[in-house]
């Protein structure tokens, strides 16, 4: 208990709940999280029972939040990014820095929306910045510099010490990719 009679919520179901709802199902969670699917369902038991209320609705298609759940998540992932930045902060360890990459539009949501969130709480110090573009587009930007790196679906040239067919380029510069 903390004070007001409040209880005190579990770091690591909460981080079990976030990755619940991003990976869709208890069982891909439970494989992500190096866990038993039965663990996360107790772990998710004592997070309803703690909050009085029901966060996840299970289905043969997998788990959706329920609305409390979905204040939850936004809450959650908050409060893991800045206790995992708090504690990166204390020991030193950590990412830190600026990264500018950029993905093809079609694929944004789902990388922005399911990837993008996880990497922030656990690198609070990094700071990033995403672009959409055409695959072309962001390959220039790429050999331009404006870009850290990114996700390309076709290369219609090798990029600059590359040769086009994989492995380390035959000039001895670079890597394929």
């Amino acid at each position: 208990m903390i004070e007001g009679g409040l209880r005190a919520l579990d770091l690591e179901a909460l981080r079990s709940f976030v990755t619940i709802v991003r990976m869709g199902s208890l069982a891909a969670a439970a494989q992500q999280r190096h866990r038993t699917v039965s663990a996360l369902s107790m772990q998710i038991k004592r997070l309803e029972t703690s909050l009085g209320t029901q966060l996840l609705v299970r289905s043969a298609r997998g788990v959706t939040t329920t609305a409390a759940g979905e204040t939850l998540l936004g809450e959650a992932r908050e409060l893991l990014r800045q206790h995992d930045g708090l504690v990166a902060r204390i020991t030193g360890r950590g990412l830190s820095g600026q990264v500018r990459f950029g993905i093809p539009e079609d694929y944004a949501p789902q990388i922005v929306g399911r990837l993008l969130p996880d990497f922030m709480a656990q690198h609070p110090d990094v700071i990033l910045e995403a672009v959409t573009a055409t695959s072309g587009e962001l390959v220039r930007r790429l050999e331009r510099g404006d870009l850290s790196l990114i996700v390309a679906l076709d290369r219609p040239h090798p990029l600059a010490g590359e040769s086009r067919y994989g492995g380390p380029s035959r000039s001895g510069q670079g890597h394929e990719i």
